[in-house]
């Protein structure tokens, strides 16, 4: 058997090993108490209704157990998400369902709380207060995060750490060197799209800005009027979210390098895995005040840029549009 994950149970109790088609549930404990299972193997294409599946990786957080992997009954490089099962009185797992991920859908990156595509989802890791999955997504080279709680479960989004490194490194684009100062455009409760927010920084002279820039400024000792009349702002706003210069495009690279243009929106051919996808879908930053005294929390989530949303607006960074910047 050959195992592609292994992790502890939240109680420690358990041990899960992830197989290629099966997890199996090891009790770990000194003393097994009457009724409990020393081991149990779970069948998950089984118990899901899907002919066949690749595992990758499982955890277990008290009664339910959440796996990544992909469908393999469909040609193609098909289908990669979470599915969560339930764990009955007795021990046993049922009720599979698909947590995040489009079971027929190609690779790819978008986030939210449907139509969610990954690349290659690979190894589970918990967060610290257990309300939430982190994926390894290895041909998107970021983290993606899944809520496990509440109204948001479910909802997906990227931790980027990328961000254009090959790129920079090569001096293709600009690493926007010193603290860029953004300016805030756009009505209270106005909605606008990608092309919207490029158009209005263009008019002023100016370019959305990066994440990294965001980031930046964010972190900075320097001048924190500027982030008070930014907090002002968000509380006449409410918390707001910001479109940025970052698109969500990626590719599978057998080895280091700068992907291709992507040729169409969120899709590749299953036959030319080079093929880049995430053309059109870019990084809109939520910006958050509560419970940062000196800052902002911000989570970044791959949308698409022709969707107008509520509480989106124009955040503009000084200079000319430098050349569009990629993971």
């Amino acid at each position: 058997m050959g195992v592609s994950g292994c992790a502890l149970s939240l109680d420690n109790s358990e041990l899960i090993l992830t197989a290629e088609s099966s997890v199996f549930v090891v009790n770990i404990k000194n003393k097994i108490e009457k009724g409990e299972h020393a081991s149990l193997k779970i069948n998950i294409p089984k118990l899901c209704k899907i002919r066949r599946m690749h595992l990758r990786d499982a955890a277990l957080v008290g009664s339910r157990l959440f796996v990544s992997g992909h469908r393999s009954d469909l040609k193609g490089n098909l289908g990669h998400g979470v599915w969560e099962l339930t764990r009955r009185p007795d021990g046993t797992f049922n009720e599979c369902q698909i947590l995040a991920g489009s079971p027929s859908e190609f690779i790819g990156w978008r986030d939210g709380s449907s139509d969610i595509a990954f690349s290659r989802p690979h190894n589970i890791a918990l967060t610290s207060n257990a309300k939430g999955l982190l994926l390894t997504d290895i041909d998107n080279r970021a983290v993606r995060h899944v809520a496990l709680e509440g109204n948001s479960k479910g909802h997906v989004s990227t931790i980027l750490y990328n961000e254009g490194l090959w790129a920079k490194v090569r001096g293709l684009i600009s690493t926007h060197e010193g603290l860029a100062e953004p300016s805030f455009f756009g009505e209270v409760g106005h909605a606008i799209d990608h092309s919207d927010a490029v158009r209005i920084c263009h008019e002023k002279g100016m370019r959305t800005c990066s994440p990294s820039e965001l980031r930046a400024y964010n972190h900075s000792k320097q001048q924190p009027n500027r982030k008070t009349a930014l907090k002002s702002y968000s509380h006449e706003a409410g918390n707001f979210k910001i479109w940025t210069s970052l698109e969500c495009h990626s590719c599978w690279l057998k080895n280091p390098g700068k992907c291709k243009p992507a040729k169409a929106t969120d899709r590749a051919s299953p036959r030319s895995l080079p093929a880049a996808w995430g053309k059109g879908i870019y990084v809109l930053a939520g910006i958050d005040f509560h419970g940062s005294p000196t800052g902002f929390s911000m989570q970044t989530d791959c949308l698409s840029g022709e969707h107008k949303q509520k509480g989106v607006h124009a955040v503009c960074c000084p200079g000319n549009s430098p050349e569009q910047e990629t993971p």
